[in-house]
C-alpha cells in the first residue's frame, strides 16, 4: 500500500542522500547506514514520529523512539554511494519499521486523515510503514 496522490508524486523532486544513525540507549547504542528520502528524514525529525524498533535489544525488550536531528547525519549524497547503499544498508533503517501510538506523534487532524486514508485502503494503521505515512504527509504538505 502506498499514500499518495499520484499526480502530485510526478513533481516532486525525490533527493536522497545516505544517512548514520546512533541511538543512545544509555547502556547501549543502535548504529544503522541507510539510504533515504532527505524530505521524509527531515519530516521524520520534524513531525517526532515513534518508530517502532521492536527487539533490536533482545528478546525482552521492545523499543521505540522519536528520531532528533542528534541522531541522524548525512554522510554521503554520491550516487555512487547511494547506490551502494541501497544494495547494502546496515543496520536499522527507520522509515521501514512501523510506528508507536501514533496519535501522540501528530495533530489530531493529521492523524484523523492518515486514518481516513487507511479506512479507504481496508489497512491497520498499525500495520503501516513508518515510510508510507511520511509519503502521505509529505505529498500532502501536512506537518
Amino acid at each position: 500500500m502506498r499514500l499518495y496522490k499520484p499526480f502530485k508524486i510526478i513533481t516532486m523532486k525525490k533527493e536522497k542522500a545516505v544517512y548514520k544513525m546512533t541511538l543512545n540507549f544509555g547502556s547501549s547504542e543502535v548504529e544503522s547506514t541507510f539510504v533515504a528520502e532527505k524530505q521524509k528524514v527531515e519530516k521524520l525529525i520534524e513531525s517526532g514520529i515513534a518508530v517502532y524498533l521492536g527487539r533490536i535489544h533482545g528478546n525482552h525488550s521492545e523499543v521505540w523512539c522519536s528520531i532528533s536531528e542528534d541522531d541522524i547525519e548525512i554522510i554521503s549524497e554520491d550516487p555512487a554511494l547511494i547506490k551502494h547503499y541501497e544494495e547494502h544498508s546496515v543496520g536499522v533503517n527507520p522509515l521501514y519499521c512501523t510506528t508507536a501510538e501514533l496519535w501522540k506523534s501528530v495533530s489530531k487532524d493529521t492523524y484523523e486523515k492518515i486514518d481516513r486514508y487507511a479506512e479507504l485502503h481496508e489497512e491497520d494503521m498499525s500495520d503501516m510503514l513508518v515510510d508510507d505515512i511520511l509519503e502521505f504527509l509529505v505529498v500532502n504538505d501536512l506537518e
